[in-house]
């Protein structure tokens, strides 16, 4: 979240508005989103922001980018059963979602141990 967030914060414009939904779906699956206000990300970039070393037109303008951030985050994510969504629309900026599905195994060995 850490990394979502910092994202957001660094492609906001000043005094930008980020926004923190948290929603939930007819499976019980848990969505928390981050939408931001920044540039948004090309179309033809989004199939690549979670590859290892991949910056982006925007990360490249900024000289701000490693392009370790996203892949890092999704790497964790997969580790913890959560699937990081990523839409965006240039000029409009670019949400980022965390989702929680109900039957995952890491949750339910972690409700077992309790």
């Amino acid at each position: 979240m850490r990394q979502l967030l910092t994202n957001a914060i660094k492609y906001s414009p000043e005094n930008g508005t980020i926004v923190i939904n948290v929603d939930s779906d007819d499976n019980k699956s848990v969505f928390v989103t981050i939408k931001d206000e920044g540039p948004g990300i090309q179309a033809h970039d989004l199939p690549r922001v979670f590859d290892r070393g991949f910056t982006g037109e925007n990360g490249r303008l900024q000289h701000t980018a490693t392009g370790m951030g996203l892949y890092l985050s999704q790497e964790i994510s997969k580790s913890l059963h959560i699937q990081l969504d990523v839409s965006s629309v240039v000029g409009d900026g670019t949400s980022v979602s965390m989702i929680f599905t109900r039957n995952n195994s890491f949750e339910q060995i972690r409700r077992s141990l309790l």
